[in-house]
Protein backbone atom coordinates (compact mmCIF):
# COMPACT_ATOMS: atom_id res chain seq x y z
CA UNK A 1 0.00 0.00 0.00
CA UNK A 2 3.00 2.82 0.72
CA UNK A 3 4.46 1.51 -2.75
CA UNK A 4 1.09 2.41 -4.44
CA UNK A 5 1.13 6.04 -2.55
CA UNK A 6 4.51 6.52 -3.34
CA UNK A 7 3.89 5.46 -6.91
CA UNK A 8 0.71 7.96 -7.13
CA UNK A 9 2.49 10.78 -5.72
CA UNK A 10 5.14 11.00 -7.75
CA UNK A 11 2.71 10.54 -10.86
CA UNK A 12 0.67 13.69 -9.83
CA UNK A 13 -2.38 11.40 -8.47
CA UNK A 14 -2.94 10.17 -11.76
CA UNK A 15 -3.65 6.74 -12.30
CA UNK A 16 -0.88 4.61 -11.31
CA UNK A 17 0.28 1.27 -13.26
CA UNK A 18 0.31 -1.71 -11.16
CA UNK A 19 3.75 -2.57 -12.76
CA UNK A 20 5.20 0.45 -11.26
CA UNK A 21 3.51 -0.04 -7.69
CA UNK A 22 4.99 -3.48 -7.55
CA UNK A 23 8.41 -2.65 -8.57
CA UNK A 24 8.15 0.15 -6.17
CA UNK A 25 6.54 -2.16 -3.24
CA UNK A 26 9.59 -4.97 -4.14
CA UNK A 27 6.66 -7.42 -4.44
CA UNK A 28 5.58 -9.95 -7.09
CA UNK A 29 2.38 -10.21 -9.26
CA UNK A 30 1.64 -13.26 -7.34
CA UNK A 31 2.40 -11.89 -3.70
CA UNK A 32 -0.15 -8.88 -4.84
CA UNK A 33 -2.97 -11.11 -5.64
CA UNK A 34 -2.67 -13.00 -2.64
CA UNK A 35 -3.37 -9.06 -0.58
CA UNK A 36 -5.78 -7.90 -3.30
CA UNK A 37 -8.07 -9.34 -6.05
CA UNK A 38 -7.44 -6.15 -8.35
CA UNK A 39 -5.76 -2.75 -8.30
CA UNK A 40 -8.94 -1.24 -7.25
CA UNK A 41 -9.21 -3.57 -4.00
CA UNK A 42 -5.79 -1.67 -3.18
CA UNK A 43 -7.01 1.59 -3.60
CA UNK A 44 -9.87 1.16 -1.57
CA UNK A 45 -8.03 -0.38 1.35
CA UNK A 46 -5.36 2.92 1.28
CA UNK A 47 -8.75 4.58 0.94
CA UNK A 48 -9.98 2.46 4.32
CA UNK A 49 -6.78 2.84 5.96
CA UNK A 50 -6.82 6.59 6.01
CA UNK A 51 -10.52 6.69 6.93
CA UNK A 52 -9.74 4.63 9.69
CA UNK A 53 -6.49 6.80 10.50
CA UNK A 54 -7.76 10.04 10.66
CA UNK A 55 -11.68 8.39 12.68
CA UNK A 56 -9.38 7.21 15.63
CA UNK A 57 -7.50 10.85 15.70
CA UNK A 58 -10.52 12.54 15.96
CA UNK A 59 -11.87 10.11 17.97
CA UNK A 60 -8.63 10.56 20.36
CA UNK A 61 -8.86 14.32 20.17
CA UNK A 62 -13.05 14.93 21.06
CA UNK A 63 -12.69 12.13 23.67
CA UNK A 64 -9.83 13.85 25.51
CA UNK A 65 -11.96 16.93 26.03
CA UNK A 66 -14.39 17.14 28.42
CA UNK A 67 -16.33 20.07 27.59
CA UNK A 68 -18.51 19.75 24.10
CA UNK A 69 -18.36 22.87 22.48
CA UNK A 70 -14.40 22.76 22.93
CA UNK A 71 -14.52 19.03 21.42
CA UNK A 72 -16.25 20.58 18.27
CA UNK A 73 -13.68 23.12 18.15
CA UNK A 74 -11.27 20.36 18.30
CA UNK A 75 -12.79 18.12 15.75
CA UNK A 76 -13.19 21.59 13.35
CA UNK A 77 -9.31 21.65 13.41
CA UNK A 78 -9.03 18.21 13.27
CA UNK A 79 -11.33 18.29 9.60
CA UNK A 80 -9.09 21.24 8.72
CA UNK A 81 -6.00 19.74 10.01
CA UNK A 82 -6.58 17.08 6.62
CA UNK A 83 -6.68 20.27 3.68
CA UNK A 84 -4.56 22.49 5.30
CA UNK A 85 -1.41 20.70 6.93
CA UNK A 86 0.66 20.18 3.82
CA UNK A 87 1.52 16.08 4.34
CA UNK A 88 -2.05 15.20 4.98
CA UNK A 89 -3.47 17.60 2.31
CA UNK A 90 -1.49 15.69 -0.41
CA UNK A 91 -3.12 12.26 1.23
CA UNK A 92 -6.54 13.83 0.74
CA UNK A 93 -5.99 14.71 -2.79
CA UNK A 94 -4.25 11.20 -3.74
CA UNK A 95 -7.16 9.39 -2.14
CA UNK A 96 -9.78 12.15 -3.62
CA UNK A 97 -8.20 11.52 -6.86
CA UNK A 98 -10.03 10.25 -10.13
CA UNK A 99 -8.10 7.81 -10.41
CA UNK A 100 -9.10 6.56 -6.96
CA UNK A 101 -12.67 8.06 -7.62
CA UNK A 102 -13.01 5.65 -10.42
CA UNK A 103 -12.29 2.58 -8.53
CA UNK A 104 -15.12 0.23 -8.08
CA UNK A 105 -16.84 0.38 -4.67
CA UNK A 106 -15.17 3.62 -4.35
CA UNK A 107 -18.86 5.19 -3.18
CA UNK A 108 -19.29 2.59 -0.28
CA UNK A 109 -15.88 3.30 1.07
CA UNK A 110 -16.77 7.46 0.37
CA UNK A 111 -19.68 6.78 2.77
CA UNK A 112 -17.93 4.97 5.56
CA UNK A 113 -15.12 7.80 5.63
CA UNK A 114 -17.72 9.92 6.25
CA UNK A 115 -19.21 7.83 8.98
CA UNK A 116 -15.76 7.75 10.78
CA UNK A 117 -15.74 11.50 10.53
CA UNK A 118 -19.09 11.43 11.89
CA UNK A 119 -18.74 9.71 14.63
CA UNK A 120 -16.60 11.28 17.26
CA UNK A 121 -18.61 14.48 16.70
CA UNK A 122 -21.70 12.35 17.02
CA UNK A 123 -20.47 11.56 20.42
CA UNK A 124 -19.41 14.94 21.21
CA UNK A 125 -22.56 16.42 20.70
CA UNK A 126 -24.19 13.47 22.65
CA UNK A 127 -22.44 14.75 25.40
CA UNK A 128 -23.18 18.34 25.18
CA UNK A 129 -27.47 17.41 25.08
CA UNK A 130 -26.78 15.06 27.70
CA UNK A 131 -24.82 17.90 29.62
CA UNK A 132 -27.45 20.79 28.56
CA UNK A 133 -25.23 22.50 26.61
CA UNK A 134 -26.29 21.55 23.36
CA UNK A 135 -30.33 20.57 21.88
CA UNK A 136 -30.52 18.39 19.67
CA UNK A 137 -32.93 15.73 18.95
CA UNK A 138 -30.51 13.13 16.81
CA UNK A 139 -26.71 13.23 17.33
CA UNK A 140 -25.66 11.01 14.43
CA UNK A 141 -27.96 13.07 11.84
CA UNK A 142 -26.61 16.69 13.04
CA UNK A 143 -23.46 14.72 12.77
CA UNK A 144 -23.44 13.98 9.38
CA UNK A 145 -24.66 17.89 8.31
CA UNK A 146 -22.19 19.67 9.86
CA UNK A 147 -19.61 17.10 8.31
CA UNK A 148 -21.19 17.98 4.86
CA UNK A 149 -20.81 21.54 6.07
CA UNK A 150 -17.61 21.51 7.22
CA UNK A 151 -16.64 19.69 3.97
CA UNK A 152 -18.42 22.54 1.86
CA UNK A 153 -16.85 25.50 3.73
CA UNK A 154 -13.33 23.93 2.82
CA UNK A 155 -14.49 23.93 -0.94
CA UNK A 156 -15.83 27.40 -0.47
CA UNK A 157 -13.08 29.11 1.21
CA UNK A 158 -10.25 26.62 0.18
CA UNK A 159 -7.34 29.06 0.95
CA UNK A 160 -8.57 30.77 4.39
CA UNK A 161 -8.57 27.92 7.33
CA UNK A 162 -9.78 30.94 10.08
CA UNK A 163 -12.98 31.62 7.70
CA UNK A 164 -13.48 28.14 7.04
CA UNK A 165 -13.25 27.36 10.74
CA UNK A 166 -15.45 30.31 11.78
CA UNK A 167 -18.34 29.06 9.57
CA UNK A 168 -18.34 26.24 10.38
CA UNK A 169 -18.25 27.18 13.97
CA UNK A 170 -20.71 29.67 13.41
CA UNK A 171 -23.63 27.26 11.68
CA UNK A 172 -22.58 24.21 13.77
CA UNK A 173 -22.83 25.62 17.71
CA UNK A 174 -25.88 28.27 16.36
CA UNK A 175 -27.42 24.42 15.25
CA UNK A 176 -26.82 22.69 18.29
CA UNK A 177 -28.61 25.45 20.18
CA UNK A 178 -25.59 26.61 21.62
CA UNK A 179 -25.21 29.95 20.57
CA UNK A 180 -23.93 31.67 16.67
CA UNK A 181 -20.35 30.69 17.82
CA UNK A 182 -17.65 32.66 16.95
CA UNK A 183 -18.19 36.30 14.73
CA UNK A 184 -16.17 37.88 12.85
CA UNK A 185 -16.48 40.40 9.98
CA UNK A 186 -15.76 39.32 6.46
CA UNK A 187 -16.49 39.51 3.01
CA UNK A 188 -19.38 37.44 1.37
CA UNK A 189 -18.70 34.79 -0.04
CA UNK A 190 -19.93 34.20 -3.34
CA UNK A 191 -22.65 31.95 -3.84
CA UNK A 192 -22.06 28.72 -6.33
Amino acid sequence: MDGAMAVMARSGYVDAPLGDILSEAGVSTRAFYRHFATKDALLLALYRRDAERVGQRLRDITDSISDPAEALGAWVDGVLDLFHEPRRSRRVAILGSPAVRRADGYDAEFDHGLSLLAAPLSDAIRRGVEGGSFRCDDPPIDAAIIVATALEAVRLVPRNREDARMLILRFALGALGAGGGPSRRRRSAPVR
